[in-house]
């Protein structure tokens, strides 16, 4: 389920502004979104009641997500060895094998949630076809 500009506006004038529906109103209102304190909380119960779906729609971009996110940092060591190899001044190739080091945690942490990351996507893939998320 993709929001449409309305539906995305009261989700965050809902973050936003929390239990304080009058702010929320004024700032909906300024988007060009005037309506009144009931429909607004008819929408919120819409888009509430349609959670499992959006979460879901938005779980399925996780592979790809996660995917490019270890080659973004597999791509910045890459470049941070050339670096190294190109540099001559010894204080500068301990400052970028300092960068090299920081970097490693979180290469090592996007490879050990990889496992997570496809059964994740496999539940998601399964349980769509089994049965409707929709509540």
């Amino acid at each position: 389920m993709e929001l449409n500009s309305k539906e995305s506006a009261i989700i965050q004038a809902k973050l936003m502004f929390k239990k304080d529906f009058k702010m929320a109103l004024k700032w909906l209102e300024t988007r060009g979104y005037k309506m009144s304190q009931n429909s607004y909380y008819v929408k919120l119960r819409e888009l509430d009641s349609k959670g499992a779906e959006r979460l879901y729609e938005i779980g399925k971009s996780f592979p790809a997500f996660h995917a490019d996110e270890i080659e973004k940092f597999l791509m910045i060591e890459s470049q941070l060895y050339e670096q190294y190899y190109q540099e001559k001044e010894p204080l500068n190739k301990a400052k970028i094998l300092k960068m090299i080091a920081d970097v490693q945690p979180l290469i090592t942490s996007l490879y050990d949630s990889t496992q997570y990351v496809l059964e994740a996507n496999a539940r998601f893939l399964s349980r769509k076809e089994e049965e409707p998320i929709i509540n």
